[in-house]
């Protein structure tokens, strides 16, 4: 799937998280420019002189979108490019006059380090629920290994402690894969060394 590009006049607003970075008009306009020449780029302008920021030929073919259709569908990677007009009023199209960002857009929710998960208490309800969210989230496809691992675990009597850390192990190894894969391959790489 190719992903797009996606020029606006405002922020949009979509679930997922969109990482915000103000750059230079000449950095937007060279962004704008390949989105242009690769035809990934989807306008969601609402103002005519803004539309000319964008060139002449899009202003001269520029049509304001629709009220319902001002919040697109995003997949997760792509891009936006935002073009602030920072005065009250009508924008004016000089573009010493906007500010100009540059998102990315991700419908992930942000995992935290690896050393915090390690800190979670995972087989307290909350916190395995917790995690249970952010590994669905992130697109981890082991989980029914997990809920194997930690339905034996709650089978196991006082003296089968050796093997209860044997699924503690894997249960958190299918998270590091997940949450820390350099960690991981770091781990290995000691191994061999070793």
């Amino acid at each position: 799937m190719e992903l797009n590009t996606y020029v606006f006049d405002y922020t949009p607003t979509r679930p997922g998280n969109i990482h915000l970075q103000q750059i230079a008009y000449d950095v937007w306009d060279t962004l704008l420019e390949e989105a242009k020449s690769t035809d990934v780029l989807k306008s969601y302008v609402r103002h005519e002189k803004t539309a000319a920021l964008i060139g002449d030929d899009f202003a001269r073919n520029w049509i304001a979108p629709a009220s319902h259709e001002r919040q697109p569908w995003l997949a997760d990677g792509e891009q936006i490019l935002i073009a602030h007009y920072r005065y009250e009023g009508q924008p004016n199209g000089i573009f010493d006059r906007y500010d100009f960002y540059r998102a990315m857009y991700t419908n992930k929710l942000p995992i935290p380090p690896w050393r915090v998960l390690q800190d979670l208490d995972i087989y307290e309800p909350d916190g395995f629920n917790y995690i249970r969210e952010l590994y669905l989230a992130s697109g981890g496809d082991a989980w029914q290994h997990i809920l194997q691992a930690r339905r034996e675990m709650r089978q196991l009597d006082d003296g089968q402690m050796e093997r209860w850390r044997e699924l503690d192990s894997l249960i958190r190894g299918y998270l590091k894969i997940e949450f820390d894969v350099s960690g991981l391959l770091a781990d290995h790489a000691k191994r061999f060394k070793g």
